[in-house]
């Protein structure tokens, strides 16, 4: 069940590359909240709530943004195995590429402390992990980069920031992502527009396939569907459903809210 959980969490923050527009739009507002409702067939598993903190200029001579994210087990779950995690990250303003990075993960007892420093001219990121908080140490290595990796927020917010109506039908776009320790390669398919209804409302959503390779975790392939609105100028990922071995667990858009 552990496995599960932490699997679970990877493909909601996964789901939510070319160079598609991709410096020239924003598809976001800073300050934005976006909280999202994880279940498993009529059972709520968690929340999490993802936001765009602040815009800061010349940090490290780089223009950034601070994004969070932060998933938590709910209900019954919660009594079973409490997982909380927490994201945040530093990305450059014009490519969403991440300067720093760090997440905190508890399971239960057991707890994961990450800092990643990323180095794209040494095309490196250096990782430094603490899995005891009350061991001061940390262990270390340097994970080679690859020119389209980023991390789970840096993903999340450049696949927000792609304009998907350019893409046709069974286009595909490649990306890796920094997950703990390791590169996840994964792609994402364009297969059309699909209705969908949101507080209320109808809307023609982008939906699209990531392309996981077929396991014993995901049976079959495109097992990861998302679909994406854009509602006044904002992308909004609506829905999230990965089909898994153990079932259907779909990640819904509750709210939206912005600062006064």
């Amino acid at each position: 069940m552990r496995s599960y959980l932490r699997l679970i969490i990877f493909c909601v923050l996964t789901s939510l590359m070319s160079e598609i527009n991709a410096q020239q739009v924003k598809y976001f507002r800073t300050g934005e909240k976006l909280e999202y409702s994880i279940n498993y067939g009529w059972f709520r598993l968690g929340e999490a709530e993802a936001m765009v903190i602040d815009h800061r200029e010349n940090q490290g001579g780089i223009s950034q943004y601070s994004i969070e994210l932060k998933a938590r087990t709910v209900g019954f779950l919660s009594f079973i195995k409490n997982v909380e995690a927490r994201y945040s990250s530093y990305l450059d303003t014009r490519t969403y590429k991440p300067v720093y990075s760090e997440s905190q993960l508890l399971e239960g007892r057991d707890t994961w402390d990450q800092d990643n420093f990323f180095d794209y001219e040494k095309m490196i990121v250096d990782v430094r992990v603490r899995r005891n908080r009350a061991d001061k140490r940390f262990s270390q290595r340097d994970v080679p980069l690859k020119e389209n990796t980023y991390d789970i927020l840096g993903t999340y917010m450049y696949l927000r920031n792609i304009d998907w109506g350019q893409l046709d039908v069974g286009d595909s776009l490649m990306l890796s992502t920094l997950y703990q320790k390791k590169i996840y390669d994964f792609g994402v398919e364009s297969a059309g527009y699909e209705t969908v209804t949101f507080e209320g409302e109808d809307y023609k959503a982008y939906k699209l396939y990531v392309l996981f390779p077929i396991s014993t975790t995901f049976p079959k392939e495109k097992a990861v569907i998302f679909w994406v609105i854009n509602r006044d100028g904002v992308h909004l990922p609506v829905m999230i459903e990965a089909n898994m071995r153990i079932g259907r667990v779909t990640c819904e858009l509750k709210g939206v809210s912005y600062p006064d």
